[in-house]
């Protein structure tokens, strides 16, 4: 799901892409939300990154609160699941997610989520690959 601040009498345009030259037919819907409250901008996006195991790998994000007045929240993914701070990963819930020693088990699909208050910005992805 994609969520984005919209103005009044704005046109936009949204494109859909296939994965490695696929394609065929999507199926795109939409609901408006009518408030005064915004959603957080991000200015930094992850970015895909390769690195060899047993190196560290830094993923960096940032988002600018809807106003100033409003807190932000990140919360790092992944391959779906919820990453929490350990030995290995630090920064679960900051904008710099920091791998300290890049395992097997830790290649894979990253995603972070910035929330303030009870809305959430759209999802972004990163995957670090492995480089033998």
């Amino acid at each position: 799901m994609v969520r984005f601040n919209a103005t009044a009498n704005q046109t936009y345009m949204i494109a859909v892409d296939g994965l490695n030259g696929r394609f065929g037919l999507a199926v795109l819907g939409w609901n408006l939300e009518e408030s005064s409250r915004f959603l957080p901008t991000f200015l930094i996006q992850p970015t895909n990154q390769s690195a060899l195991l047993a190196n560290s790998v830094t993923l960096v994000s940032r988002a600018d609160p809807p106003s100033a007045n409003s807190q932000l929240f990140y919360q790092w993914f992944f391959n779906g699941g919820t990453i929490q701070d350990g030995p290995l990963i630090q920064g679960a819930n900051s904008s710099i997610l920091k791998i300290q020693v890049l395992i097997p088990l830790l290649v894979g699909d990253y995603m972070v989520k910035g929330k303030s208050l009870r809305f959430d910005d759209r999802l972004l992805n990163q995957q670090p690959h492995r480089d033998d």
